[in-house]
């Protein structure tokens, strides 16, 4: 049996969040932030008015600003949150463990981006809306359909795939060589 210890907080700058501590070595933890949180949390800060959504903002008084507070959420400020909660809460490195090189190091294992596009009328939204559509449906025809199941596999085939992925420039790309596009990347 494995123990998890959960720690469900809610911070200053970063809003609801939780720390999960594991109960066995190397004593893993996983903290849970949110980068809509940070952005309401310092428009609240600044007297500055917003419509929030679930997990986003709907509208804002100053779209210019609440760019520039999600431009400027970088790893200091949520590696200054992380320690600032290793601070406060209870965690198997005492302060002997650490003085010998015991210390958490921070890597991201799961991160999730979202791109929203906001439209300056209407049109434009429908623009876009059907250019998705129409790549998307494109990907499928018949003549497409080898690039996404261009073989049987069997029992003894290896587990090692190349996954093709339909680029915007209408040419192939498997994901390693997406990954060659400083625009990209592939996790």
């Amino acid at each position: 049996m494995c123990n998890q210890y959960y720690f469900y907080a809610v911070d200053d700058d970063f809003g609801p969040f939780f720390i999960k501590f594991s109960s066995y070595f190397p004593y893993t933890v996983r903290i849970n932030l949110n980068g809509h949180e940070y952005a309401k949390r310092q428009l609240e800060k600044e007297s500055i008015a917003f419509e929030e959504l679930d997990n986003g903002v709907l509208s804002c008084e100053n779209p210019k600003r609440l760019q520039q507070i999600l431009d400027d959420l970088d790893e200091a400020k949520i590696e200054s949150v992380i320690h600032k909660w290793f601070n406060i809460l209870p965690h198997p490195f005492a302060a002997e463990d650490q003085e010998v090189g015991f210390r958490y190091r921070i890597s991201i294992l799961q991160a999730e981006f979202a791109k929203t596009q906001v439209f300056d009328r209407p049109l434009s939204g429908r623009q876009l809306f059907e250019e998705v559509i129409r790549e998307n449906i494109d990907l499928g025809r018949p003549g497409k359909v080898s690039l996404l199941f261009n073989r049987r596999i069997t029992k003894r085939h290896s587990r090692a795939f190349l996954y093709p992925c339909y680029y915007p420039r209408r040419h192939t790309l498997t994901a390693c060589q997406l990954q060659d596009f400083q625009d990209q990347a592939v996790l």
